[in-house]
């Protein structure tokens, strides 16, 4: 099933059709950036954004905000706005979290970017989502 551009809300989440196969993309019309990932037994919300740095795109940012059983529509949008802020001021949005994770606090996110030194360039969940995008299912590399 191809892509679709729809209002997001509760109620039109609610009635969007599983796919037989594979996952497909309902973007909301609202808020460019922003959009459901339509799977067999999940709908996830996610954001997608080009994090520029002098005015180039320097890498492209796509991450999920939670499930769509758990979070209102409106909640959601919430926080994809602040993601999207956040990726407009050249700033990643998960960066906080390694932050925090440095202080000892832990979360899932946080205890992949904490296993590796921080020498290191590697950026594990776009490894993963390549990963996943060419339907491996290996663990990513490890330095």
């Amino acid at each position: 099933m191809t892509d679709i551009r729809i209002a997001l809300s509760d109620k039109a989440i609610a009635q969007l059709p599983a796919p037989e196969d594979g996952w497909y993309l309902a973007r909301d019309t609202e808020l460019k950036g922003f959009f459901v990932v339509v799977g067999k037994r999940k709908r996830t919300f996610t954001v997608h954004g080009d994090l520029r740095q002098r005015g180039r795109r320097a890498s492209s940012i796509r991450g999920s905000i939670g499930d769509a059983s758990e979070l209102t529509t409106r909640a959601a949008r919430a926080i994809a706005k602040e993601y999207l802020a956040q990726i407009s001021k050249a700033q990643h949005p998960k960066a906080r979290q390694d932050s925090r994770a440095e202080q000892g606090e832990t979360d899932r996110n946080v205890a992949i970017a904490v296993t590796y030194p921080t020498e290191t360039a590697i950026d594990v969940p776009r490894i993963v989502h390549i990963m996943k995008r060419r339907g491996s299912s290996r663990r990513p590399p490890h330095c």
